[in-house]
């Protein structure tokens, strides 16, 4: 099921969240397989931040991932599942502004949440 993509503005790549399978799956822009990487959590929203770092929500576990090109996490935000501040039941969706805030939004409670980045 996918549910999420996003290009890498590095590589031009194609990367698709596939949530029901727990994976991240990347093809080239002209469609070619490159490869796929099994994930522990659901893979809901793919996005690049204005670094080229690459990010995924995990949907229902409640946080947003920043991760290597080959799947490992370099780090988390999010406070888990939940409907409190910085709390998220299903995060879907993310964009950048320019100070470096992510908006998230949950389709499960219906709103955008901004999260700073700690450091920024």
């Amino acid at each position: 099921m996918a549910h999420g993509i996003a290009v890498d503005p590095k590589t031009g790549n194609v990367w698709i969240g596939d949530r029901e399978q727990y994976r991240l799956v990347v093809y080239t822009g002209d469609g070619r397989f490159v490869k796929t990487i099994q994930m522990k959590n659901l893979m809901c929203a793919v996005a690049f931040d204005s670094h080229g770092g690459l990010w995924a929500s995990t949907g229902r576990d409640g946080q947003l991932l920043k991760l290597d090109r080959d799947g490992h996490v370099l780090g988390a935000v999010g406070r888990g599942s939940g409907i409190g501040t910085g709390q998220f039941i299903e995060a879907t969706y993310m964009a950048w502004d320019k100070a470096g805030h992510i908006y998230s939004g949950d389709t499960s409670v219906g709103r955008v949440t901004e999260i700073i980045i700690p450091g920024k």
